[in-house]
């Protein structure tokens, strides 16, 4: 069975089948695009309201657009905002800063303790992690999406610019290409 997504604020949705209480956002896409499965127990037509109150706190957060920081950390919160999983009462904001201020390539030579400091904060916030499953593979994907994501948001914020005192050029970084 798959989750049965209904609107509840702006662009967050929530499950409507009993005992699911998946909730996503999406920023940049729409719920139609994806298929969740279903951890309830039978259909539901309508969301729960403890499900609804903790999906407009999802709704709270501020929009994932330009004035967000578009370093890996940033990226990889919102990859998670978008499967539902929003960080309480751990230690996420430390690690986003972190791996922010780390950026694109400093985040590919520290991932191995990046992502053993988001399991951690996993097993803090309280996520179950059966016995013998290493969720670290899984862990280092999404790590690594968040990086592709900043590096191509990176990528996009490269200006033209027109070096002051020469014929119109283009500059990148520090050199200048006559146009």
């Amino acid at each position: 069975m798959n989750c049965n997504m209904k609107k509840v604020e702006g662009k967050v949705y929530a499950c409507a089948n009993e005992g699911c209480g998946r909730t996503a956002r999406f920023d940049y896409s729409a719920p139609s695009k994806y298929k969740f499965p279903c951890q309830g127990t039978a259909a539901g037509k309508e969301v729960p309201s403890e499900v609804a109150a903790y999906a407009r706190e999802l709704a709270a957060l501020p929009p994932a657009d330009a004035t967000l920081p578009d370093g890996p950390g940033t990226k990889l919160r919102l990859l998670l905002a978008e499967a539902g999983i929003v960080a309480k009462n751990c230690n996420c904001a430390a690690t986003e800063t972190r791996m922010n201020n780390l950026g694109v390539e400093g985040c590919r030579t520290e991932i191995e303790s990046v992502c053993a400091e988001i399991v951690a904060n996993a097993k803090n916030w309280g996520m179950q992690i059966p016995e013998g499953f290493d969720p670290l593979p899984y862990v280092r994907q999404l790590v690594e999406m968040a990086i592709e994501r900043a590096e191509v948001a990176e990528a996009e914020k490269t200006t033209l610019q027109i070096a002051p005192g020469i014929a119109p050029s283009v500059v990148d970084g520090s050199t200048v290409v006559e146009a």
